[in-house]
This record gives structure tokens, sequence and C-alpha cells, in this order.
């Protein structure tokens, strides 16, 4: 009785694992989407001067991986904890691309490296969801020194645009709002 619990729980562990990549694929796909939106939009609508070519091939080796992904969900072997944060590393791999070719933390979108993270929180161990935060947190703070600028998104101090958005309080400011959402929501909803 006890081998038949055993085995019912993995079948229930194995499920849970494959819905959830599942469900990381769907929301890959409204992400992909909508950054295909902005790419066509903030360069055929309204040019900002994104480096479409490189933003391009980013967003269409995502789409490949998305493909992988979703095929990945349907097939035999077990989907692992390790398995599911290496498809949250590279979230958090493309997206830091994405972001360092299109303005990097003065790019409005940079608060989205939360849904890793909240994602992690409500499905992965403590120990994975702390290396995502840290990953995460530690992308968001590189690109604040690193990235491809975008006059249109840099911060204006008086007329003038700087680069180096580090001495802006406003990026600063959302810097620390990030941190703290990311920390509230590691340590609480791994809790929960």
């Amino acid at each position: 009785m006890a081998r038949y619990e055993q085995t019912a729980q993995q079948q229930l562990t194995i499920s849970a694992a494959r819905q959830n990549l599942r469900q990381l694929s769907i929301i890959r796909n409204i992400a992909l989407g909508g950054q295909l939106l902005a790419l066509l939009f903030f360069s055929q609508i309204q040019n900002i001067g994104l480096p479409v070519t490189i933003l391009s091939v980013i967003l269409a080796c995502y789409a490949l991986v998305i493909g992988i992904t979703w095929w990945r969900s349907f097939q035999t072997p077990a989907i692992t904890e390790l398995e599911f944060f290496g498809h949250l590393l590279m979230d958090i791999l493309f997206f830091t691309a994405l972001l360092y070719f299109s303005g990097g933390a003065s790019n409005p979108f940079i608060s989205y490296y939360l849904v890793p993270i909240s994602i992690a929180a409500t499905t992965l161990p403590t120990r994975y969801t702390w290396s995502v935060a840290l990953l995460s947190l530690g992308a968001y703070s590189w690109l604040l020194a690193n990235y491809h600028p975008i006059p249109a998104l840099s911060p204006m101090s008086g007329h003038e645009h700087h680069h180096d958005s580090s001495n802006n309080l406003h990026i600063m400011g959302m810097w620390c709002n990030f941190a703290v959402s990311a920390l509230l929501i590691t340590y609480f909803v791994t809790r929960m």
C-alpha cells in the first residue's frame, strides 16, 4: 500500500512538473508576442533607434526555445526541478540579452524579472527560488551600467541625455523597488 501511495505521489509530481512546463511555455509565448509587437511598434511606427536585426535574432532564438520547451513537455522522461530551474535561467538570460540591446535598466519592462522569480517561488524549492531571485537581481544590477543606449529611453537630467544611469535617482529608485519586491516575493511566497 505504501509503495502504491509513493507511486501515486510521484505521478502527481510528474504531472505537476509537466503542467508547469506547459504553463511556462504559454507565459513565454505571451511575452514573445509582446516583445515582437514592441519591436514592430518601436522600429516601424515610432522608431526609437532599436538594433532591429540583433533583437530579431534574439527573439527568433527565444521562439525556438519556446518550441523545444513545448515539445519537451510532452516527452516521457520526467521533468525535474533542476530542469525547470534551468528553463527559468534561460528566460533570465534571454531577457537580459533583450534588455542589453534596448536601453538596459532604463527600459520600462525591466520589472519583468519579477515573473521568473514569482514562478520559481510558486513551483520550486527555496534554494532554486533564491538562486533565481539573486540572478535576476544581479542581471538587473549589471544592466545599470552595461547596455546599448537608446536615447529615447535614456534618463534625462535637465536637457541632456546621460549614458550613466547609475547616477540617475529614478533608475536607482526603480532598482531599490525591484530589489525589495524580489526579496519579499522570494521570502514570503516560498513560505506560503
